[in-house]
């Protein structure tokens, strides 16, 4: 009797607790609820820039303002611009630029310092001042002028793209300057260094990159594999990947002459990355042993979620397919989400896959989430989710 009782108390327990689920599941797709939360994830953290430093092998330092973090966050910054229209954030993006002087980092080669050119452009486009966009020309043209040779296996270094997250963080910006100032050389530039990056990190039977040459799997079958025996396919350095060809593609010339190449390994990668979401519906920070590390892991998520989204809205991707898998990581990605905006389980710098907390937290996973934002809201306006 006792046992009977529990059950149904029980069973009306999780009714009610399903019931206000799914009251709170419609309400994310709504547009109101995207701009407000938008807002306040951006603010949250623009309010909290210099508070959180960079917790990376034992050691804390801070942020560089020009450095590869708060560049990929404001690039985030932008998609809350367009989402929320509030001037506030084009403000806070441009007083940056200009403390920055435009520059880019300081390692002149180095893909992660060339990310902030993304943001400039952006800029560029609103304001059309030359000095917004003048350094970063410079800088891609002084690759031109100086080529260096591209990874191969057992040479690599931070002059060439030889790991993945690189293709985040170079690519789109030179794309987009290259289109505005109607260079074609810097399309060229980030093309031949794309495919070399292509060629010595994409497993063509995985439809994954691996993060840098430890990880690839020789024909030999040497290479480090998690615990289990499993291929090592970090989640975040696979978002890094998708979520730049996403922004190549948005610029890249239709005509172009490898466009068809650059879609193929969006499509491939689109498939797998769905296949690789858990119930929860976000992506653990090991793709293929998601065992290892068992928490789900949010940065990884978001830059998957805005994707796979912006492949429904550029239609490239089939939305009776992929709309459930992007409805899912947008639930996970709120449930993720406190009252303040702050993202949780966002992994630490790293390069390769690492466990992960609710508590943790750092601007590109804010980024993420902006940018996925941005494209829901899309899905949202055009009748696609409703």
């Amino acid at each position: 009797m006792m046992i009977q009782k529990l059950f149904v108390l029980t069973s009306v327990f999780l009714l009610f607790c399903y019931s206000g689920s799914a009251q709170s599941q419609q309400e994310i797709f709504t547009e109101n609820y995207i701009t407000s939360t938008v807002e306040k994830a951006c603010d949250r953290q623009l309010n909290n820039l210099f508070s959180e430093a960079v917790r990376a092998n034992g050691s804390i330092r801070s942020i560089p303002d020009n450095g590869w973090i708060r560049g990929v966050f404001y690039t985030g910054v932008m998609a809350a611009y367009r989402v929320t229209e509030q001037e506030r954030f084009l403000d806070s993006a441009y007083v940056w630029g200009e403390k920055n002087r435009w520059q880019l980092g300081p390692r002149t080669k180095h893909a992660d310092d060339q990310v902030v050119a993304q943001t400039y452009a952006d800029l560029y486009q609103v304001y059309r001042q030359s000095s917004i966009i003048e350094p970063a020309v410079h800088t891609f043209n002084y690759m031109i002028e100086t080529p260096e040779p591209g990874p191969v296996s057992g040479y690599s270094n931070s002059k060439n793209w030889s790991w993945c997250d690189a293709l985040y963080m170079a690519p789109p910006a030179m794309v987009k300057v290259g289109v505005l100032t109607d260079q074609p050389e810097l399309l060229y530039l980030m093309n031949s260094m794309w495919w070399e990056t292509y060629f010595h990190l994409y497993s063509e039977e995985d439809s994954l990159f691996y993060r840098d040459e430890r990880f690839v799997i020789q024909p030999d079958g040497s290479g480090l594999r998690t615990e289990s025996g499993k291929k090592v396919f970090w989640g975040r350095g696979n978002g890094w990947v998708i979520a730049g060809l996403a922004k190549v593609l948005t610029w890249l010339p239709e005509d172009y002459t490898t466009r068809p190449a650059f879609e193929r390994v969006y499509l491939e990668m689109a498939s797998k990355i769905a296949g690789l979401q858990q119930d929860d519906g976000l992506w653990r920070s090991s793709l293929y042993d998601p065992e290892q590390f068992k928490t789900p892991e949010t940065s990884s998520s978001g830059f998957f979620c805005y994707a796979l989204a912006w492949g429904m809205n550029e239609g490239y991707l089939d939305k009776e397919e992929y709309l459930p898998v992007v409805k899912k990581s947008w639930q996970g990605l709120n449930k993720a989400m406190d009252e303040s905006g702050k993202l949780g389980y966002v992994q630490q710098v790293g390069s390769d896959p690492r466990s992960v907390s609710k508590d943790d937290t750092m601007e590109y996973g804010t980024a993420a989430f902006l940018l996925a934002a941005e494209q829901v809201l899309k899905l949202v306006r055009t009748g696609s989710i409703h």
